[in-house]
């Protein structure tokens, strides 16, 4: 039997509810895709009252309460919770996401310089919907068999209602309302097992899943508390689990990578070798370092020419993925103090090699008169463009890293660190369609960036404790 909830809580905002509030302005006020909370609440009514006959309100709900699809409701994996923490146990059903990241092809022994996953990526679920679930499977009913008995079920018991139901709007209905319960679009898309080619930024980093299914359980308890029903209950136990990318280095593996790279440059080298090394270690750690700080795709001719960064403000123009991925970031102190030393070490190569090596101090003057792109590396014919697969080659035995491990790295950290996942996208070139960052009508604060490079300048100053050449 389904009892009356006494009282709806009350819900701190959200770091995401300033943003959502603008852009459901933007929308037009008779949007088709936007469903009352009356009729949602009538919805919900309907489906806990016929819960036990038969398995069309069980989908329904499901497909209300994640964004997913009929299809993805009954492909998906599920789990039962059977592992218990400090004496405790879930309570509800996992609902498994379909999304897949790129293993690892190391050797075994290089593993250890990464974090690894350890989640499957699991969403919640109520366990009065379990036995649906179980139904169709035991029984392998089709899509085509399920969708026929929802359209059924609505047919029979929402033709009434003031808008009409079908399941794309219950499906937006979460989307529509999830930000409200401190959701991004990263967390929306996991929830709803969007395509992750679709959704570029959550191939990136790792992600406490506990962290987003409290606050998806918190949209679920909305919808069941509105209806006046005190069942429906959903509850994880108090831990951390990470789901995501299998690229994200442990810290110290960061600090080794960089303490190794400063270990390779003499700035008084005495052979040509010695000099031609320094020379492309200095500027590998530059770029990297500089990866670090603005989340820089790995790319032919990373960062272009030296006009493209304002050392006065401490920003840079990054175009790394062709025009739509154009921003202005910042460049944190640290990152300016390194660029500045590596500035002044490029002016006196000219002067030290303008005899010697008549050729590279030309070049190098033309890097430095914006003339030619910034980073450029040096071998036995001479200095040729900056490629990350070239350069790669100095430390891959090493340090065999992907090559966008700095991406995935900050990525980890700064969401660990509780920014907004929105601000992050932006910040790593990600377009978040249908809002455009640069123009009069955008929610999008520049403001938000200067805020995640501070944190970027903290953690690598005093959480990795990363050594500066100045």
């Amino acid at each position: 039997m389904i009892a009356v909830a006494s009282e709806v809580p009350k819900k701190s905002q959200s770091p995401y509810s300033a943003a959502h509030i603008v852009n459901r302005k933007k929308l037009l006020l008779g949007n088709v895709g936007c469903l009352t909370d009356s009729v949602v609440k009538s919805v919900v009514i309907k489906c806990a009252t016929k819960i036990n006959y038969g398995l069309a309100a069980s989908y329904i709900l499901a497909s209300l309460f994640t964004g997913r699809s009929l299809k993805q409701l009954l492909e998906a994996k599920i789990e039962i919770p059977t592992q218990e923490f400090e004496g405790q146990v879930d309570q509800g059903f996992y609902l498994l996401s379909n999304w897949q990241h790129p293993q690892l092809t190391l050797p075994s022994k290089y593993l250890s310089y990464f974090k690894a996953p350890d989640s499957k990526g699991e969403v919640f679920l109520p366990y009065e919907l379990l036995q649906a679930f179980q139904e169709s499977r035991d029984e392998n009913l089709t899509i085509e068999h399920i969708k026929a008995e929802v359209d059924e079920f609505r047919v029979q018991n929402f033709s009434g209602l003031f808008q009409h139901i079908n399941l794309t709007r219950l499906q937006n209905h979460f989307s529509h309302c999830a930000p409200k319960f401190g959701l991004s679009r990263a967390d929306i898309a996991f929830i709803a097992d969007h395509k992750l080619e679709d959704h570029p930024q959550c191939s990136y980093g790792l992600f406490d899943t506990r962290s987003v299914i409290q606050k998806h359980i918190q949209y679920i308890r909305s919808l069941t508390t509105e209806a006046g029903l005190s069942g429906f209950h959903v509850q994880t136990i108090d831990k951390k689990s990470y789901f995501g990318s299998h690229r994200v280095l442990k810290g110290s593996s960061v600090s080794d990578f960089f303490n190794y790279c400063v270990q390779q440059i003499n700035l008084s080298p005495a052979t040509q070798s010695e000099l031609i090394q320094s020379f492309n270690f200095y500027t590998f750690y530059v770029i990297t370092f500089l990866e670090l700080c603005t989340m820089h795709r790995p790319v032919l001719s990373e960062f272009g020419k030296l006009e493209n960064f304002d050392l006065i403000t401490g920003s840079v123009v990054i175009i790394d993925k062709g025009q739509q991925s154009a921003r202005v970031i910042p460049v944190c102190n640290s990152g300016c103090l390194v660029l500045k030393a590596y500035v002044l070490y490029l002016k006196n190569l000219v002067r030290d090699l303008r005899f010697t090596y008549p050729e590279v101090a030309n070049n190098i003057t033309k890097q430095l008169a914006s003339e030619s792109n910034l980073f450029q590396l040096w071998d036995s014919r001479g200095i040729k463009s900056y490629h990350p697969n070239n350069v790669y080659t100095l430390i891959e035995s090493v340090f065999p890293f992907p090559q966008n491990w700095a991406r995935h790295y900050v990525a980890t950290m700064l969401i660990a660190k509780g920014v907004s996942r929105n601000e992050l996208e932006a910040l790593m070139g990600h377009a978040p369609a249908p809002d455009q960052i640069y123009n009069e009508c955008s929610s999008f604060d520049f403001d938000s960036n200067r805020a995640l490079s501070d944190r970027i300048e903290k953690h690598i100053t005093q959480d990795l404790n990363l050594p500066v050449i100045t």
